[in-house]
């Protein structure tokens, strides 16, 4: 079949749409080598293909791909494993380097870094490399062997990538039975471009987002493998994908001496291998309700209930006979051993384990002593209930509420998980704490026609001062705290499909921390040059500087921001445009000529600030008289903490300007005021401008959101 290759890191380069002439001895060595292969003569087609390799390691067949994977795949049946990953390097290289590539020479070169503990970091650059450009390629034209090998790729995405991005890149279910997914036109490069979004600290050129994903990739393909499964993975394996590693495991026990001395008798069949194995993960550094019971299924761990860890033939039976009996106290000592030990890692269990361990101690076979008197016997004389206990809380009837009860409370806890617990969880920022970051950003149209971003930017207040974490981190390395801090922005410009533009870093030394309920001054950051879509990637870091040091020391706080599919304004002259609202406050000053505005980027407003909302007009149109005319008018909506809707659509607050306005040039500055005192109560504030072009009459609408407190 015909292959179409791309490379990602270069703009759409088609690499097999015409095969480079070769001298005829190449194409010779490589027919040789596959008619060899075939026939199964590795050691003849090893021979042939590193005839090839040795005088082109890039070479590529059309229909076979590159001869470096079949050379290694040669050496490799011939048991020269490590000549043959030397091979498929050696091929990975020479093709990365002249931006070429081959599905299966890289997915075979990846899976060997993945195979062992630390291979993978130590080469983690070549395969970021190589698996952004597979993914690049899972709407090339290419055979089912590599088409296949994508597919896991995508079924391991599709546990961690929103539902919307795979339905735009592909039709069907890519977990699900049968491989039903199949790729649209356009589907890797739009893959591609989600996983440059996700990068979560672009003051670095790594995307740590994806380099952990790719670690806990190689991890559940060494330790969950099920090669039966879209993904590659058992359903631990998917978790491990979507959360990482559990902040505690356990497997549930059945060897405990009390649990076997009334279970494991004479004359009942039920054995220690009745009971599956298991594995209890907890995730309570995400979510308390957080936790996953896996349980062992012909070969492979699913997601289970606790009355899976319960062998069948314990389940049901428990009628009125003695043998009834006898299951009911088996079943309630399962229980009992079960919930004992999940309830230290989860209170979802606690109360089972109280409620099934009060009663169990109240029957005979629980009574102590039980076990060094244990006789076959005797086991089966036991009484028909607990002394004194009405016919409802009879052995038969408990264990059979308890089962129900399980199981739905079971039922609650994974509907809880659904709607708490967050999807993915990533741990790529976890090495210095949360810096809560205020800004705000801003369009402005250029006089090119480009657009400018002013990102306005301070910490909140009282932020700067060290917590306990950010104490641990400076007295781990032994770093005195001067009070002087260093914060650094770095903001990216990205293109539409996240790859890097321009980088911005600016910097602010904080001498003297500010009143704890004051912030720094606000800063501003300008990016310039924008025409089409494009994104903004911001990153916050705050680091100690000692007292007579110039050098900035370690990290303590981060905060990462991210704009996204950012359009830029209207260069057309016809059509009305406007910036961005940029709000600005004060102290209540005595009347409007009094106030003295500053860039306000906090997302939280007190009635002792006064508001005030400045923007940019542009392409205003003339009027008979050379003359623009416009209005300008604003909705103050909240909706209060009461639940409450409460509107007010302003008038002049204090600027003749803000609404009926002329001017002799198409671009206008304006500033509307207003007054916060006039409302009662906390909420949302929803503030929408509205300008209306008198002459031509367009309109255009921009709006802002704040917490009033």
């Amino acid at each position: 079949m015909p292959r179409l290759l791309r490379f990602a890191v270069l703009a759409a380069v088609s690499l097999f749409c015409a095969l480079p002439l070769h001298a005829q001895a190449e194409r010779d060595y490589f027919n040789a080598g596959m008619r060899a292969f075939e026939a199964g003569d590795f050691g003849a087609a090893a021979a042939q293909f590193d005839s090839l390799v040795a005088r082109s390691a890039a070479w590529s067949d059309l229909e076979y791909g590159a001869a470096a994977y079949w050379l290694g795949a040669a050496l490799r049946e011939t048991g020269q494993d490590s000549a043959g990953v030397a091979a498929w390097r050696a091929g990975v290289m020479a093709m990365l380097e002249q931006g070429s590539f081959d599905v299966r020479l890289a997915d075979s070169y990846l899976d060997h870094l993945m195979a062992a503990p630390g291979r993978l970091d130590e080469a983690l650059p070549t395969a970021v490399d190589l698996y952004v450009n597979l993914l690049y390629n899972v709407d090339a034209l290419l055979d089912e062997e590599e088409s296949a090998r994508l597919r896991r790729h995508v079924a391991q995405l599709a546990l961690v990538a929103p539902a919307g991005v795979m339905q735009d890149a592909g039709r069907g279910d890519a977990l699900g039975a049968g491989a039903t997914w199949s790729a649209r036109s356009g589907a890797g490069p739009l893959l591609v471009t989600w996983w440059r979004s996700q990068d979560p600290v672009p003051a670095t050129r790594s995307n740590e987002r994806l380099e952990e994903h790719l670690r806990r990739v190689a991890h559940v393909q060494r330790e969950f493998s099920d090669v039966d499964r879209p993904a590659g993975v058992d359903d631990r394996g998917e978790i491990y994908l979507r959360y990482g590693p559990p902040e505690e495991e356990i497997k549930v026990r059945f060897d405990d001496p009390v649990l076997t001395d009334i279970v494991y008798r004479p004359g009942v069949a039920v054995s220690l291998s009745d009971f599956p194995d298991n594995e209890f993960w907890v995730f309570g550094h995400i979510d308390r309700s957080a936790w996953f019971l896996f349980v062992e299924d012909k070969g492979s761990y699913r997601i289970a209930e606790t009355e899976d860890l319960v062998p069948n033939q314990l389940r049901t039976g428990f009628g009125p006979s003695q043998r009834g009996r006898i299951k009911a106290g088996m079943t309630i000592a399962v229980l009992q051993n079960i919930f004992r030990q999940l309830a230290p890692l989860h209170p979802d269990f606690a109360i089972r384990y109280a409620e099934v361990d009060n009663y169990a101690m109240r029957m005979p076979e629980f009574q102590p002593g039980r076990l060094a008197n244990r006789t076959s016997g005797s086991l089966a004389a036991i009484p028909g209930g607990v002394t004194g206990e009405t016919q409802a809380e009879q052995p038969t009837a408990f264990i059979q509420t308890m089962m129900v009860k399980s199981r739905t409370e079971d039922d609650e806890s994974i509907s809880r998980r659904e709607e708490y617990a967050p999807r993915v969880y990533t741990e790529a920022l976890s090495d210095a704490g949360e810096l809560r970051m205020g800004y705000r950003t801003v369009r402005y149209l250029e006089p090119d026609g480009s657009t400018r971003t002013v990102i306005h930017w301070s910490p909140e207040p009282g932020e700067l001062r060290p917590g306990r974490g950010e104490r641990r981190i400076l007295d781990e390395m032994a770093y005195e705290d001067s009070g002087r801090y260093l914060l650094t922005l770095t903001a990216v410009q990205k293109t539409a499909e996240y790859l890097d533009r321009v980088v911005h870093t600016d910097r602010f030394l904080v001498d003297d921390l500010p009143n704890q309920d004051e912030a720094i001054p606000v800063q501003q950051t300008t990016l310039l040059g924008d025409t089409t879509l494009f994104n903004v990637a911001m990153q916050w870091d705050q680091y100690a500087m000692g007292a007579s040091r110039t050098r900035k020391g370690p990290r303590i706080r981060v905060a990462t921001a991210q704009l996204d599919s950012l359009p830029p304004l209207n260069a057309d002259p016809g059509v009305l445009e406007m910036s961005d609202l940029l709000p600005m406050t004060a102290l209540l000053a005595s009347s409007p000529a009094d106030f003295v505005p500053t860039p306000y980027p906090f997302g939280t407003l007190t009635r002792e600030l006064q508001l005030a909302l400045s923007f940019e007009v542009y392409h205003l149109a003339f009027g008979a008289d050379d003359q623009t005319r416009y209005t300008v008018s604003f909705d103050v909506a909240r909706n209060d903490s009461r639940g409450g809707f409460l509107s007010l659509r302003g008038r002049d607050q204090g600027t003749s300007s803000s609404f009926q306005s002329t001017g002799t040039s198409r671009k206008a500055n304006e500033m509307i005021l207003i007054d916060l005192q006039s409302w009662e109560g906390s909420g949302e504030l929803d503030i929408t401008v509205t300008v209306t072009d008198d002459v031509s009459g367009q309109a255009i609408t921009r709006d802002i959101t704040f917490e009033l407190r």
